[in-house]
């Protein structure tokens, strides 16, 4: 049975799982770049091309356990976790029942670094599921799954959570979950309910606070959508590591790349197309692999096609990769040579309104004087960008000196 809270046991576990965390840290190589699970985009071939590009650790996308167990053509289609190439690899899992949820990791202990429990999905198919961020306040049973899963897996145990109401409250379930048998916990700095337009900002000062509290390691994650926040969240808050799940690296798989030594050749939006599909070649998506591809080029070829809108509907109808290969080499064609000069974050800024100053630049792209050698007045896609951006509190970002090709200092 797992430690009673409080008694000598229960303190003596919680050490316990700090030294295991730290040890399974420093044998994943002390990661502090992580790809976040993303439900149909972290497939394996994306996980390739980020790591080729500066990631250090990924998750896979989040897998239903009860189906996994359930469910043999489920686990076919959603087991992408036997390439040699895919680690330190964590596989995440979403459920309720201790037995189901330990049942399920025994399918992917021997593929995996680590298993994940999903405690932080706000979404609606979260709550009729009762999985994810809908079962944080129910500590008995997540003590349970925890404990469960610890006590019958070969790999540790880690969760990913969102903050509760306050941040002391918080503290206790994280120190809970540490005595049952997790090892290492990612906090998203935001509420179940700070979602869509009401997401408001990343708590960084809870997750500094959390990482104090707690003997393992913790990652960060919501609210990175530059490397500057990157480097900022691990300045701010002591993380080991901050987990990007946002967004941003669906725009941009070379997110982590420092834009300083930043090579279009290999690291542009054109090579990173021509790069993914080469790798879907080798590792093509198990699920909904259509809709995948798609996915992941209309995040990042954001900008690209409102030069061509005609193509739009030409690459939402194409289903197979190679036939979306081809409308994306004529999106890249129609753009020419300043398709490399779009900043890559592109489609993460779409919701932003009216932001546009000329007098401040951002370390966004690592260039501390930014220097258009492009009219900007006649770039086909600054009208749309002055509409579509303003800032996050984390980014000091000069967009209107984006545009175009930059020198260093």
């Amino acid at each position: 049975e797992r430690p009673v809270p409080h008694s000598r046991e229960w303190f003596e576990s919680i050490q316990s799982s700090g030294r295991r965390g730290w040890r399974m840290y420093e044998k994943m190589g002390s990661p502090t770049k992580i790809v976040a699970p993303m439900v149909d985009q972290s497939e394996l071939a994306y996980r390739l091309l980020c790591r080729r590009h500066g990631a250090q650790l990924c998750y896979t996308p989040m897998i239903n356990s009860k189906i996994l167990v359930d469910d043999p053509t489920y686990r076919r289609s959603n087991l992408d976790i036997d390439c040699p190439y895919d680690r330190p690899l964590i596989v995440q899992l979403c459920g309720n029942d201790p037995s189901t949820m330990a049942k399920a990791g025994s399918f992917v202990e021997d593929h995996c670094d680590a298993v994940d429990i999903n405690l932080g999905c706000p979404q609606n198919i979260a709550r009729r599921g009762k999985y994810g961020a809908f079962l944080l306040d129910e500590w008995d049973l997540l003590q349970d799954v925890v404990w469960e899963m610890h006590t019958l897996l070969k790999v540790p145990v880690t969760c990913k959570i969102r903050l509760l109401s306050n941040v002391e409250d918080t503290i206790v379930l994280c120190r809970l979950l540490v005595a049952a048998g997790c090892c290492m916990i990612t906090v998203h700095g935001r509420t179940k309910s700070q979602i869509g337009s009401v997401a408001g900002e990343s708590n960084w000062k809870a997750i500094e606070m959390i990482r104090r509290a707690l003997p393992i390691p913790v990652f960060a994650n919501g609210g990175i959508s530059s490397l500057n926040d990157f480097n900022l969240c691990i300045e701010k808050t002591g993380v080991a590591g901050v987990c990007n799940g946002s967004e941003a690296i669906l725009c941009s798989p070379a997110f982590f790349i420092p834009k300083c030594s930043f090579e279009l050749k290999k690291h542009g939006i054109s090579a990173l197309v021509n790069e993914y599909f080469e790798i879907v070649k080798s590792y093509p998506p198990k699920r909904y692999a259509g809709g995948t591809i798609r996915g992941h080029m209309f995040k990042i070829l954001y900008l690209c096609l409102f030069q061509c809108e005609d193509l739009r509907p030409k690459l939402a109808d194409a289903q197979s990769a190679e036939n979306i290969k081809k409308v994306c080499d004529e999106i890249v064609q129609r753009n020419g040579k300043c398709i490399d000069q779009y900043p890559q974050i592109a489609w993460y800024f779409r919701h932003r309104k009216h932001f546009i100053d000329l007098s401040i630049h951002s370390d966004m792209f690592g260039f501390s004087k930014p220097k258009p050698t492009v009219d900007q007045s006649t770039n086909p896609c600054l009208k749309h960008w002055k509409k579509s951006i303003e800032p996050s509190v984390h980014d000091n970002i000069a967009l209107a000196t984006m545009f175009g090709s930059f020198e260093e200092e």
